[in-house]
């Protein structure tokens, strides 16, 4: 919704920073959305400007002073008292993760063990069970 209201430069320089965190955010299996919820105590779905800074040190997403900029532009926006809306932002940045938004179209893998992970897709939902071929083990 907030897109709407940037030309198509901004739009296409929005897009690049958000793939940025995205890309960040997939490979250290970041919880993105409960990183923000941990300052935001009333669930209010905003935090504020220096809150927003601070998360994105501490989720280790170096961006430059243009890029926060164009972010604080753009999720502060018609926002009461200017305070960062992540809950949108958080959306959009999921949706760079993940192709279908649940984990099931661009696979996450771990920096442990160079494997997808095998409970959770990259929002932090829990996956289905698959049927690979297990079979309960026979006890007499």
């Amino acid at each position: 919704a907030r897109r709407q209201l940037h030309s198509v430069e901004i739009d296409a320089k929005l897009q690049q920073v958000e793939s940025l965190i995205a890309s960040r955010v997939r490979l250290r299996q970041i919880p993105m959305k409960m990183s923000f919820q941990d300052f935001d105590r009333a669930r209010s779905g905003r935090v504020s400007r220096s809150q927003f800074l601070r998360i994105m040190s501490m989720v280790q997403c170096p961006l430059t002073d243009q890029q926060v900029a164009l972010l604080l532009d753009t999720y502060c926006e018609g926002v009461p008292e200017g305070r960062f809306a992540y809950t949108e932002f958080c959306e959009s940045v999921e949706g760079y993760c993940c192709s279908d938004g649940r984990g099931e179209g661009t696979a996450t893998y771990s920096m442990k063990t160079g494997r997808p992970p095998k409970y959770f897709d990259c929002t932090g939902e829990l996956m289905p069970l698959r049927d690979e071929g297990w079979r309960r083990p026979v006890t007499r």
